[in-house]
């Protein structure tokens, strides 16, 4: 059959494993119905399978993965009671703000390696079994903003609590996956936690790209791996693992910036950021109401 033919017949042809895709917006669904409809065509030309990237917290997930970790790290390294509990909160605390420090001081690719290093000490099988526990725990806590204690005279420290499933990302990645898209997940928060939430989407281990430290004597070091998972990093541990542009990516933050603009095609999340929106807007890029609704997230009950 003429390859021009085969084209055709793929174009007007119903993708086989197409999901409602409920809850994504009309345009992003005609951009996913589009790339996946082309991708077919040139994919039967000889072309390579296309490749998808998601970043994680809050877009793939609803939350935060690295607070989670925050959380049952300093819950494993406390003691037990209402004693064990004040001096979790307190560890993480003092974590918090040594990471926000770097942070808010322009050092944003430390800080991700800063919080990749508090595994240091762990084999790579119990920093996995950390994420597996982190993620679980996090799931069963509600979504709200958790006031932590701090010194008399400190700036308050409010953390947010709780991780949810994001429905319309399983149907995306059911989709993408079953049209024979190879589905990566790339992040600033450490690989190991990463790679716990990827998998609640049915994405392997090796298909995640974390921020990675070395391990040496089977057990994680601080030193970490290059390039860091943040901004330009993304887009070049995503062509390094898979040499190719990818053809669509999925974000949420500046962080992700180089990701989206890398890719073919692309969707933010909108968090409600203004310059970050009309930037994205400015590039063609599609924006995705959040699933949710608002941003804003509620006190958590005391």
């Amino acid at each position: 059959m003429p390859s021009l033919l085969l084209a055709a017949i793929l174009l007007a042809t119903p993708v086989a494993h197409a999901s409602p895709l409920d809850g994504w917006s009309p345009e992003a669904q005609a951009l996913f119905r589009s790339l996946v409809a082309r991708k077919a065509a040139e994919t039967a030309a000889g072309a390579p399978r296309p490749v998808a990237a998601f970043d994680c917290d809050n877009t793939l997930i609803d939350g935060d993965i690295s607070n989670a970790m925050l959380f049952r790290l300093a819950e494993a390294r406390s003691g037990k009671g209402r004693d064990g509990a004040r001096e979790a909160e307190e560890r993480v605390v003092q974590t918090y703000r040594r990471y926000d420090e770097q942070w808010e001081s322009g050092r944003e690719r430390e800080a991700c390696g800063y919080l990749a290093g508090l595994l240091e000490g762990m084999t790579p099988a119990e920093a996995s079994a950390l994420g597996r526990d982190a993620l679980a725990e996090a799931r069963g806590r509600p979504r709200c903003l958790r006031r932590l204690p701090v010194p008399a005279g400190h700036p308050p420290v409010e953390m947010e609590q709780g991780i949810r499933v994001r429905d319309p990302m399983r149907s995306l990645i059911d989709y993408l996956r079953g049209a024979g898209w190879e589905v990566f997940v790339v992040s600033a928060s450490a690989q190991p936690v990463v790679e716990a939430a990827a998998a609640l989407y049915g994405v392997p281990a090796d298909h995640v790209l974390g921020v990675g430290t070395a391990v040496r004597d089977g057990r994680l070091t601080g030193d970490v791996l290059a390039p860091v998972t943040w901004r330009q990093g993304k887009a070049d541990a995503l062509r390094a693992r898979t040499g190719l542009r990818p053809t669509l990516a999925l974000g949420d933050a500046w962080t992700d910036f180089e990701m989206l603009t890398d890719a073919e095609a692309a969707v933010l999340i909108d968090r409600g950021k203004a310059d970050l929106l009309k930037a994205v807007r400015a590039r063609g890029i599609v924006v995705q109401p959040r699933f949710e609704g608002p941003e804003a997230l509620p006190p958590c009950p005391r």
